[in-house]
């Protein structure tokens, strides 16, 4: 579907599209979860369907919420939307926060969630019936030059900003990523493990292969299974992915044999060389890193092929860079201005591209010493007992060095043996090799897993909540993981019982327990946090206490909210309580 035009740098999607009905409407755009095909007369019929819908309930120059799960979908919300002569904006999430967050902004929203919570005016995208194509006035279906689409920040750094971006920006960015890339894919078709709701995935996995006569494969791939049973159908396909999820899962995928290679994005954060090479050697022929941002777009790729230090990153077409003072600076047709931007990163230009330094945000003065703690992080991994960490400085009482840390099987091994202190006195040990005792961390927390958003950004906010030290969090477990659907509803919460924990005072000093009145208190605490809860007291159903539960050891608080807060403690495989907390019938 690529227009022949090689001067314009765009691809003018609109008329690779109407070009694409009026010689080909048959060929599948996309396959189902279901298996059907979803050809392009599909795509114009159900979209034009959309965009009539809208005009009955708005007009012009309005904005429309979008949230959609299935590709597919999104592909009819965003064009009807844009059609309609209004601007899609693309949620992050369903969660009511984000859409109290929307009030008086949006006129409506266009979804394919029935119980989406919102007053507003609401379309469902997957329940649009054919259009005979002859009734779809294709003078109506060109989308204009100033047509404008709004997308969320990851919100790594705080509340998610919302950025404005024209689609003729968009519609450049695409050329750009065609124009680098188009030898390696070929007709590949397109697999995800990232949203189509936020930049990389909208143009990666949605716009990119429509542009392109590419297959999308409906369905957002979250476990590696997924992944490996996709690839099976479709060995030669792009795979749309993240840090995060390559990181945790890329080491298990079943990538097809050498005759059938496997291309893999990735985006959202560095991927290190080491998971790059080893995803290589498990059968995919490239990994392609894009550094970019909402705000920017795409700036630079690279692709690790050797355990090379920091490789640097070559610029996509007609961006440009510079280092002022150190500080990375650009000027690039996919922000849709002539204006340098200076972003928080420090580099050093080379040649075609350039070489990460770091983020200048985070080089910080501890005790009159200069220390980055990019440093600290990648020197506390290089430890055979560390999987990740994140270092922090808290300006609480007084600026304090802190450090969360992933330990690896080894690591937990120690602290369940020897405890926190004695492996906290290691990881100092190690960072003694090469940094000053002054710049040492002096609070540590210890997770399973460090906070990130659906992205794989880690999310700063949490991560500093996990310092909050008043008295009510002296008083509980070491929480080192959480997990919440989308909906809000079910929440899982992975923590770790300290020995000296206040609270096991007075319960039995030779095998100290966790009293089931101390369970209770952790169950209202958690389900208060994360469901709002507001009520002063609750009545208690159905209480069980089946096993004991005893300090330095992990857990699991499993919290469902209905009609009433159910609630289970488990650990390994063992239900050790469960439980019902009423709040609505307390008073």
């Amino acid at each position: 579907m690529m227009q022949d035009s090689s001067q314009s740098y765009c691809i003018d999607l609109s008329k690779v599209l109407l070009k694409a009905l009026a010689t080909s409407p048959e060929t599948p755009i996309a396959v189902m979860q279901n298996g059907e095909n979803f050809t392009v007369q599909d795509f114009f019929e159900k979209a034009f369907t959309l965009k009539e819908e809208i005009h009955k309930n708005s007009m012009s120059n309005k904005k429309w919420g979008v949230y959609t799960d299935s590709c597919v979908n999104g592909l009819i919300a965003i064009f009807g939307v844009l059609w309609s002569g209004n601007a899609p904006v693309l949620l992050p999430n369903a969660c009511e926060e984000t859409l109290c967050g929307l009030d008086g902004l949006v006129d409506g929203y266009i979804t394919e969630t029935a119980d989406l919570k919102t007053s507003e005016t609401l379309i469902r995208c997957d329940q649009m019936r054919h259009y005979n194509r002859q009734q779809c006035d294709l003078k109506t279906v060109v989308i204009p030059k100033n047509a404008n689409i709004y997308l969320f920040t990851s919100g790594s750094t705080g509340q998610p900003e919302l950025i404005c971006k024209q689609f003729s920006v968009l519609d450049i960015e695409l050329y750009a990523l065609n124009e680098t890339f188009s030898e390696q894919l070929k007709s590949a078709p397109v697999l995800s493990t990232v949203s189509h709701q936020h930049i990389y995935g909208l143009l990666t996995r949605l716009l990119w292969p429509l542009a392109t006569n590419r297959l999308i494969i409906d369905g957002l791939l979250r476990f590696p299974h997924e992944v490996s049973d996709q690839l099976q159908k479709y060995p030669q396909a792009c795979l749309i992915s993240s840090p995060a999820f390559l990181k945790r899962a890329g080491h298990v995928v079943d990538f097809p044999n050498a005759n059938n290679k496997t291309i893999v994005f990735s985006s959202g954060g560095p991927l290190s060389a080491a998971t790059s090479m080893e995803i290589q050697a498990r059968g995919s022929v490239s990994v392609v890193e894009i550094f970019g941002s909402t705000e920017t777009g795409g700036i630079a790729f690279r692709e690790q092929k050797s355990d090379k230090a920091n490789i640097p990153w070559t610029r996509l077409p007609r961006v440009e860079v510079r280092a002022p003072e150190g500080i990375l600076e650009i000027l690039s047709p996919h922000m849709g201005g002539d204006d340098w931007w200076k972003t928080q990163d420090r580099a050093t230009i080379d040649g075609a591209g350039f070489t990460m330094q770091g983020r200048a945000d985070r080089l910080v003065k501890v005790e009159e010493k200069r220390v980055h703690l990019d440093d600290i992080e990648t020197f506390l991994t290089a430890s055979p007992l560390v999987n990740d960490a994140h270092a922090l400085v808290l300006e609480q009482k007084s600026s304090q060095l802190c450090a969360v840390v992933v330990p690896s099987d080894d690591g937990w091994d120690i602290i369940s043996s020897q405890g926190r202190e004695d492996f906290c006195k290691g990881l100092k040990s190690h960072l003694a090799k090469r940094f000053e005792a002054v710049t040492f961390p002096r609070r540590w927390r210890f997770v399973k897993k460090i906070p990130t958003n659906a992205q794989g950004k880690r999310q700063f906010t949490r991560i500093e909540s996990l310092f909050n030290d008043d008295e009510i969090s002296s008083n509980l477990p070491e929480v080192t993981d959480s997990t919440a659907v989308q909906a809000g509803e079910d929440v899982t919460i992975s923590f770790y019982v300290p020995p000296a924990l206040p609270t096991l005072q007075g319960h039995f000093p030779e095998q100290p327990i966790v009293a089931g009145v101390v369970q209770l208190h952790w169950a209202d605490h958690f389900a208060r946090q994360h469901f709002g809860l507001i009520e002063t007291s609750y009545k208690m159903n159905q209480i069980k206490f089946k096993k004991v539960m005893k300090p330095n050891a992990h857990y699991q608080l499993k919290l469902n909210l209905g009609a009433s807060v159910k609630f289970e403690f488990r650990g390994d495989e063992n239900i050790y309580a469960s439980g019902e907390l009423s709040y609505r019938d307390a008073e």
